[in-house]
């Protein structure tokens, strides 16, 4: 049975105490970790010693901005020696150098850290996971990903414009989880909005809405679909 584990299930603004965008597979491989994110993985005490790497979808704050606060704590806290991986979209290293220089500058890890750029459309493999990254629109860099372990696929939006890049990455996957930002969208912003999910173009075997507030979050409930909470744990 696969485990996917709900750390954070807000948008930018941590509205009604979501934590940032962050997603716990198995122990050992979190996906994406925004500026809050440590707060909430604390707060569930996951056991951060286990884990393998860090899988990023793109560069906004609330994605991936807890990554210095989680390098400290392996240096200050857990005493972490083993290498600790960091994999994402082209420009990752330039962009969490960048990060850490201004966040933490002059500090030095005393354990190692790898950055693995991967490109879309080209399987990776890492602590058993077959990784498969599919560009979204969002920005420059974004990419979802379809992740395979145990015979089951599982695919993850990040942040996406609703398209046909996003149908393509979802289509027959055992569990999507899927942003949901707005209720209504122009098209002057990449987000899914709760209009336009309506006509079924999402296409996998269970999906799960995240990126969410509590409003909006029961107003796709009244429409029978699946909302993620913080703390929530899939097992397909």
């Amino acid at each position: 049975m696969n485990r996917v584990r709900v750390i954070g299930s807000g948008n930018a603004f941590n509205m009604d105490g979501r934590a940032h965008a962050c997603y716990l597979l198995e122990d050992r491989l979190l996906l994406d970790c925004g500026a809050a994110s440590l707060l909430r993985l604390n707060s569930l005490e996951v056991d951060l010693g286990k884990l393998d790497g860090l899988l990023l979808t793109h560069f906004h704050g609330d994605h991936f901005a807890g990554l210095p606060f989680l390098l400290l704590t392996y240096q200050y806290v857990l005493g972490r020696t083993r290498p600790f991986v960091v994999l994402g979209p082209a420009g990752l290293r330039d962009a969490c150098r960048a990060l850490l220089d201004l966040t933490y500058p002059g500090v030095e890890l005393s354990f190692p850290v790898e950055y693995r750029e991967l490109e879309s459309n080209v399987f990776s493999h890492f602590s058993g996971f077959d990784i498969f990254p599919m560009p979204v629109t969002h920005k420059k860099e974004s990419v979802g990903y379809r992740i395979k372990w145990n015979e089951k696929t599982f695919a993850f939006s990040g942040d996406s414009a609703y398209d046909s890049l996003l149908f393509d990455l979802v289509h027959s996957v055992d569990l999507a989880i899927v942003e949901l930002s707005m209720y209504e969208n122009d098209g002057s912003v990449a987000h899914v909005a709760l209009s336009q999910i309506r006509d079924g173009s999402l296409q996998a075997k269970r999906i799960v809405f995240t990126h969410v507030f509590n409003r909006l979050a029961e107003s796709a409930r009244a429409e029978q679909l699946e909302v993620a909470e913080d703390g929530n744990t899939y097992e397909f």
